[in-house]
């Protein structure tokens, strides 16, 4: 894809290796790798910056809000918070099918966020190669995104049991 990582992807990018370390070889359940990497994000975003709020703490995870993830920002007023930002978005889709992949891809593209993240699986190269397409030809088609988003793939290969990152701007 196009462009350097940012150091926030860096940071990302170190957590989700972790928490492939850690789950690698376990024959984990794909909720159980959601589950670690959307705890896992969470605790970056708390590190990134204390005001962050996300969608999905603790031991458990909260009803998702829009997306499998979201780090937000939120301002008390009169009593009530208000939202004032949404930074990041993440959707992940464990299904190596193009229909499910495609159709969380799609909520990437219509969130107001500066940051994206879409983590999936492929089966081998050539199906990363594919979807990757896909969904670069998705993105420059979509009319309505944002200039300034960024997004991140981390692509988890099942054969090697490694992922690739890459980037993408939407400019």
């Amino acid at each position: 894809m196009t462009r350097p990582f940012t150091p926030l992807e860096e940071k990302i990018q170190t957590v989700l290796e972790k928490v492939r370390k850690e789950l690698t070889g376990q024959n984990a359940a794909n909720a159980v790798w959601t589950l670690k990497i959307k705890q896992a994000l969470c605790n970056l975003a708390l590190n990134v910056d204390s005001t962050y709020k996300t969608n999905a703490s603790g031991e458990g995870l909260r009803g998702e809000w829009l997306f499998d993830l979201v780090w937000y920002r939120e301002e008390e007023i009169d009593g009530e918070a208000h939202l004032t930002s949404l930074d990041l978005v993440m959707e992940s889709e464990w299904l190596r099918d193009w229909s499910n992949l495609r159709d969380d891809f799609q909520k990437l593209l219509i969130a107001r966020a500066a940051q994206k993240i879409m983590i999936f699986e492929v089966a081998n190269e050539a199906a990363r190669e594919d979807r990757l397409s896909k969904m670069q030809t998705a993105l420059k088609s979509f009319n309505g995104r944002l200039d300034n988003a960024n997004y991140m793939f981390a692509v988890y290969n099942v054969k090697t049991s490694l992922f690739k990152f890459y980037t993408e701007a939407a400019r």
